[in-house]
């Protein structure tokens, strides 16, 4: 098959080109115009397909208690906003839900056939500072412990890829020391660790800030804060929750110009309200309100999560933040493709997994394709 448009993302540049793909793979890269397109996308963007590696749930469906229906339809919905593939991110739960429903997920990971790709697990809890905490329950919140963190690994099947967790509270760094030799990716989130620490924990694995500026310590000019520090280390990733509401568009431009074009990581945080309307949600632990830019709310107006999509993000980094179109399109898929080591993803290049999305200037999705099959047309 052999797709072609005008603005081709190659090298960090959009230009005309082909992609020649078959089976799974991107095989080569020709001139445009050479071969007979399958697809012509004429102007629109081809870019590499999205990678989400922070987002909770869909439709009411909340990944601390996964179902397989719900599962299945929050994966076949993803490619629709060009996301090809994400990470299951769970936040703090009692041990027992967490538990099942890593099995649940890790059982469905391994006979995926359709909807967007589960690379594996982003655990956001329970492993978080109280003081910090956001939305997340005190009361279930685990002081951070190898053993029960080996209970998660067991239970997920040893797919758990990335853990946000305060480092300020583990011991010595233990779970830290644990999880980078077993290759799980770290990230300190819902946290109020100083530089200091956060320097410490970089040499045992630390490599990436949580929703940077949400559920941490903030910057002050006497007081680097978590926020601070993730501005300052220029070798660390940075999440970015690019709505405008949950971090003001002034600040992401900030933070994507400390991190530049190869540190900065955009996540949807989207949890259970996604796909759900406008209004009030009672849930099985907690009662949301979706306001009118689609963010979650407690009654006492905690933000609660977003049911944001990665193109709206996108469009609203590029266009109202101002972000340069490299930084984001690299923010969407090569950094976060990077941080997990997952080599064969995030890039249009030769021999790479061919995940694509074709979308219009405004980030409309027009088509998307998961390992060189079209799973989604509007």
């Amino acid at each position: 098959m052999i797709l072609q448009s005008t603005r081709v993302y190659l090298n960090g540049v959009l230009k005309p080109a082909q992609l020649e793909i078959q089976g799974e793979k991107i095989v080569k890269i020709h001139p445009y115009g050479k071969l007979n397109a399958d697809v012509n996308a004429k102007d629109h963007m081809i870019l590499p397909g999205f990678i989400d590696i922070h987002c909770h749930g869909y439709q009411g469906m909340n990944a601390n208690k996964a179902d397989k229906e719900g599962m299945l339809k929050w994966m076949n919905a993803l490619p629709s906003e060009g996301v090809t593939s994400f990470l299951v991110t769970t936040s703090t739960a009692l041990m027992d839900e967490l538990n099942t429903s890593l099995k649940l997920c890790s059982d469905l990971m391994k006979h995926q056939k359709e909807g967007a790709r589960i690379l594996g697990f982003h655990l956001e809890g329970p492993f978080l500072a109280e003081k910090h905490k956001g939305a997340q329950r005190a009361d279930w919140l685990q002081k951070p412990s190898v053993e029960l963190f080996k209970q998660l690994e067991e239970s997920s099947d040893h797919q758990i890829k990335l853990l946000s967790l305060a480092i300020e509270n583990d011991d010595n760094l233990d779970l830290v020391k644990y999880c980078h030799k077993q290759g799980v990716v770290l990230s300190v989130g819902h946290s109020g660790a100083n530089i200091d620490l956060i320097r410490q924990a970089q040499e045992f694995g630390l490599k990436s800030f949580t929703h940077t500026f949400n559920g941490m310590s903030g910057l002050h000019h006497r007081d680097v804060g978590t926020a601070g520090a993730a501005l300052r280390i220029e070798e660390m990733y940075a999440e970015l929750i690019g709505d405008g509401v949950h971090v003001n568009t002034d600040v992401a431009y900030i933070l994507a110009k400390a991190k530049g074009k190869d540190k900065l990581i955009l996540v949807t945080d989207a949890v259970q309200i996604k796909g759900l309307a406008q209004g009030v949600h009672q849930f099985y632990d907690r009662k949301i309100t979706i306001d009118e830019f689609g963010c979650g709310h407690l009654d006492d107006g905690r933000l609660a999560g977003s049911s944001n999509k990665m193109n709206a993000l996108m469009k609203n980094c590029v266009q109202k933040a101002h972000i340069d179109l490299e930084t984001m399109i690299n923010a969407s898929s090569a950094n976060p493709a990077k941080l997990l080591g997952f080599d064969s993803k995030g890039h249009l290049e030769l021999g790479y997994d061919a995940d694509m999305v074709i979308c219009d200037d405004d980030f409309n999705v027009k088509e998307t394709y998961i390992l060189g099959r079209r799973v989604y047309e509007s």
